[in-house]
């Protein structure tokens, strides 16, 4: 896993500093993401992984 594998990259407000969006072909290149990638860098003291179930709504306004 490279960060090039990065969907997107928000800056954000709250609990967490960055929001990134990626891809995985399986556990492996997910431990591979957080173990060797984002744990090297500077700012990363604390990474939190969530998996995405279904995508329900993507790159489209809400009705509201």
């Amino acid at each position: 896993a490279t960060p090039a594998q990065f969907g997107f990259v928000h800056l954000v407000a709250g609990e967490f500093d960055y929001f990134l969006k990626g891809h995985a072909r399986d556990i492996t290149d997910v431990d591979k993401l957080q173990g060797e990638v984002l744990i090297a860098l500077p700012a990363c003291a604390t990474p939190r992984t969530f998996f995405v179930k279904r995508e329900v709504k993507e790159n489209e306004r809400l009705p509201f």
